[in-house]
């Protein structure tokens, strides 16, 4: 028999000390198998899953395997631009916006308005970063908040970041 208290507490000190990401490196940690862990339902912890989040978004507000290198405007289309999603901390707020500006201008920008911080999540470098934005507003309507903000669960991010890739492949291809 198996405490879930205690496996959580496990986890969340296994992701902080091992900088876990996903679920399936963090079980290796555990005295459980996976099927258990799934079977305890850990994987609905809200704990579990912003520390896993949290840890995504570290690495200079950016995924390592999202990790994009867009220094300034030199070199680039005329009217191109940037569409971005931003991440509230300890919430599932997330915004995504536009800009003509380099990214970490925008998010110090944003950040000066928030109490919260805020997480560079990805960065799509777009020409027609006006009409894409809109787009892909269109597109995850059912997520909407308020003005550029929409709401997203852990399980949730992974598809709607597939979702701008795939709009900004035919968008911008």
């Amino acid at each position: 028999m198996y405490n879930t208290d205690e496996l959580e507490r496990q986890a969340l000190a296994a992701i902080k000390e091992h900088k876990l990401m996903f679920i399936e490196h963090l079980v290796a940690y555990l005295p459980c198998s996976k099927p258990t862990f799934y079977e305890l339902k850990l994987n609905e912890s809200n704990a579990i899953a912003q520390a896993l989040l949290k840890n995504k978004i570290t690495n200079n507000g950016i995924d390592l395997k999202d990790r994009v290198t867009l220094k300034g405007r030199k070199g680039r289309k005329k009217g191109s631009g940037y569409v971005y999603l931003v991440h509230c901390d300890g919430s599932d707020f997330y915004k995504i916006g536009r800009s003509k500006n380099e990214y970490e201008a925008r998010l110090s920008s944003l950040q000066t308005g928030c109490p919260y911080d805020l997480f560079m999540i990805k960065v799509w470098d777009a020409v027609d970063f006006i009409s894409l934005e809109k787009l892909i507003h269109e597109e995850l309507e059912p997520h909407h908040h308020r003005g550029e903000w929409f709401v997203f669960n852990e399980r949730e991010l992974l598809s709607v970041k597939n979702k701008i890739d795939e709009l900004c492949t035919t968008q911008i291809a």
